[in-house]
C-alpha cells in the first residue's frame, strides 16, 4: 500500500470516535497492526459484551481448520446445557433447544 493514501493514527482515532459517538452506547475498539504503532484505541481496556463481532474470528479459524483437515463442516458439535447462555442474551440455537442436549453441525 502506498504510505501517500494511508490515513495517520490521529485520523483513524478521529474517525473511530465520531462512529463511536452515532451509535448511541459504549463503544470499544482496540486497534493494533503488526511492525506499526497505532494509536486509535477507544475503550480499549473496559470489559464490553461482544455480541456478534466474535463470529467472524471464530469462522475464520474454522473454515482454516477445516482447510488444514482436522475436521469437516459435516462434523457434529455437542450443544451441551452447560452451553446455554443467561436468561438475558439471545442465541437461536437455545431457543431451538433450551436445554441443549443436541448434536449440531459445524
Amino acid at each position: 500500500m502506498d504510505d501517500a493514501f494511508e490515513p495517520s493514527a490521529g485520523q483513524v482515532a478521529t474517525e473511530i470516535r465520531s462512529i463511536a459517538a452515532e451509535a448511541h452506547g459504549r463503544v470499544g475498539v482496540a486497534c493494533s497492526l503488526p511492525g506499526r504503532t497505532l494509536d486509535c484505541n477507544l475503550n480499549a481496556s473496559e470489559r464490553l459484551p461482544m455480541q456478534s463481532v466474535y463470529k467472524l474470528p471464530i469462522a475464520m479459524a474454522t473454515l482454516h481448520s477445516v482447510e488444514k483437515g482436522l475436521f469437516s463442516l459435516s462434523a457434529k458439535l455437542q450443544f451441551l446445557s452447560t452451553d446455554v447462555v443467561s436468561p438475558d442474551q439471545y442465541s437461536s440455537l437455545q431457543a431451538a433447544h433450551p436445554h441443549g442436549g443436541v448434536a449440531v453441525p459445524v
